[in-house]
């Protein structure tokens, strides 16, 4: 989250995909006894995020971010145990996930993001609701 402000000492925002919708969580950690102040800065920065969708550093981040992951997947699969790798496979294939050799993941990524620009990947539509605070 971009803030310029002293507000926010950090936030962040997770989402969750669901049968038929989405969770989504903000948080943030407001600095000092100024959580009205961050939730009011909070609220101004998904707004914006609604309205214009990512900037070009956001996605930027968060290609990284996944990029990391999956080259971190690459980096320690000689090393990851045959009882480990058997117990993920057969989840796997129990909830009918696709798995592929970390190499292979890193290339589907890397081309897959390559024309990521922060119009492709603006959201759907703006978020509706009100957010609250503590009470």
């Amino acid at each position: 989250m971009t803030n310029g402000s002293k507000t926010l000492l950090s936030a962040g925002m997770t989402v969750t995909d669901l049968d038929g919708g989405q969770a989504v969580c903000f948080s943030a950690a407001p600095n000092a006894e100024a959580w009205d102040a961050a939730l009011a800065a909070g609220q101004d920065e998904l707004r914006r995020f609604g309205r214009d969708g990512p900037t070009e550093l956001e996605v930027e981040a968060a290609v990284a971010k996944v990029r990391n992951s999956v080259r971190s997947d690459v980096t320690t699969a000689p090393t990851q145990l045959s009882s480990s790798l058997a117990t993920y496979l057969a989840q796997a294939l129990a909830e009918g996930w696709v798995v592929m050799e970390p190499r292979a993941s890193l290339r589907a990524f890397n081309q897959a993001v390559e024309e990521v620009t922060p119009p492709t990947s603006r959201p759907p539509s703006p978020p509706t609701g009100r957010v609250r605070g503590p009470s």
